[in-house]
């Protein structure tokens, strides 16, 4: 049976600002597009001169079985001109989705790498917010309220100075997560380059003093909690709770149809954010498989001994 053509929606990390944000990173990101099917493609090196071409959520567009082949094929000249060792892509489609078996059918394969999350937390916001409160667990609400009772504030911003504290907030709490996060040029990267175009910061204050900082991302009526650096004294005054139902508030007031938490559940260092997250009672996202093309066998077999080194 003939694939039938497949509409696949565009997500931030396939964005032209996501771009501009790896170009300034220092990393070569291009597109690669073929009879509407597009995809942001980001060149990758890791070791020596070797690197591997990474498709980030993509591809986007009208993908189908008249289409897949060609672009297939422009991402091969891509990888075999800039000697790349393989293709790697982090689909936007869903588990299960006929696009993966045309992929496989002309030369993917199941990747053991991973680099966005395989899965995430999302809600729908096609009803009124009251409605959408009363549907959170009950521990998830009292926190919501009494954070408004603690007196919380909201500071929506995309300026210098918010950027500045999302960085600062990140100084005095980034050795003490069970997670490793990005370094901060990152971030300070990220803020210059998304806040104002699709990014803003929510900061979260109390009597007077920052206590939370988190980036939002609103792409293609997409809402993204991306990310967040809050003080101890939040937990006992629930303000990631607060903050991520401020979110949902702004997303929904401002038309946008889903609201992202961001996260895989059940990865290593994340169980906390992962409860909160189903505290929303938000569904489970699952996206297709990591796939991979192989250019060159012989540095393909390489890297994934150097993965495992790395690892340890």
């Amino acid at each position: 049976m003939e694939m039938q053509t497949e509409k696949i929606q565009r997500e931030f990390l396939q964005s032209e600002e996501w771009k501009n944000f790896q170009q300034n990173l220092g990393i070569e990101a291009f597109e690669v597009s073929h009879q509407g099917i597009h995809s942001l493609v980001c060149q990758m090196h890791f070791i020596s001169n070797k690197s591997f071409l990474f498709i980030p959520r993509g591809p986007w567009g009208e993908a189908g079985a008249d289409n897949i082949q060609g672009w297939i094929e422009k991402l091969k000249e891509e990888g075999k001109r800039r000697r790349s060792v393989f293709i790697h892509l982090e689909p936007a489609y869903g588990r299960g989705n006929p696009l993966e078996a045309q992929l496989v059918k002309f030369g993917f394969k199941p990747s053991p790498k991973e680099i966005e999350p395989r899965s995430t937390y999302f809600l729908e916001l096609n009803r009124p917010l009251p409605e959408i409160f009363q549907s959170f667990r009950r521990g998830m609400r009292y926190n919501i309220k009494y954070s408004e009772r603690e007196g919380l504030e909201l500071k929506i911003r995309e300026d210098n100075e918010a950027a500045e504290n999302f960085i600062g907030l990140y100084r005095k709490t980034a050795s003490g997560l069970r997670y490793k996060p990005f370094p901060e040029n990152y971030y300070r990267l990220m803020c210059q380059t998304l806040l104002g175009k699709i990014a803003k910061i929510f900061e979260i204050r109390y009597q007077g003093k920052i206590i939370s900082s988190t980036i939002f991302i609103f792409y293609n009526k997409r809402a993204t909690a991306l990310h967040t650096f809050a003080l101890p004294q939040c937990k006992k005054l629930k303000c990631l709770s607060y903050a991520l139902f401020q979110g949902i508030a702004y997303a929904k007031e401002n038309g946008f149809e889903i609201f992202d938490f961001w996260g895989a559940r059940n990865k290593k260092g994340l169980e906390g954010s992962a409860q909160l997250k189903e505290n929303f009672n938000a569904k489970i996202q699952e996206y297709g498989a990591p796939l991979d093309y192989v250019l060159d066998k012989k540095y393909y077999h390489l890297w994934k001994i150097y993965r495992k080194i790395k690892s340890i």
